[in-house]
């Protein structure tokens, strides 16, 4: 059986329509890469610049915990050398202030 020429033409309009449409498929997506890529490449700074903001909140949380712990070892150091005075004085005197009133400040703290 040959090949008619009837057949050759629905065999080029064939070929011509699926051209046109993986032409066509070709022509939509072709902007799309550079816009995939695009957000490919943005949700990596975005992740990084995350998990960057969250390394940074932390090292602040730390920091504050730190104020908290310096202020509390002052007024221990303080606690400690108004009762080392209280005893060198016999209790008779005291540095800044009362030993209740420091124990009460500290306590607030």
């Amino acid at each position: 059986m040959g090949l008619r020429l009837n057949d050759l033409k629905f065999f080029l309009i064939l070929t011509y329509v699926e051209g046109q449409r993986l032409y066509m498929v070709h022509m939509l997506l072709l902007p799309f890469l550079p816009i995939t890529a695009l957000i490919v490449q943005n949700s990596g700074v975005l992740i990084k610049q995350l998990q960057y903001q969250r390394e940074v909140t932390e090292i602040g949380r730390k920091v504050d915990e730190i104020k908290i712990l310096e202020k509390f070892i002052t007024n221990l150091q303080s606690e400690r050398a108004e009762v080392a005075f209280y005893i060198f004085t016999n209790g008779s005197q005291t540095l800044e202030m009362n030993l209740t009133t420091r124990y009460k400040m500290m306590i607030g703290v």
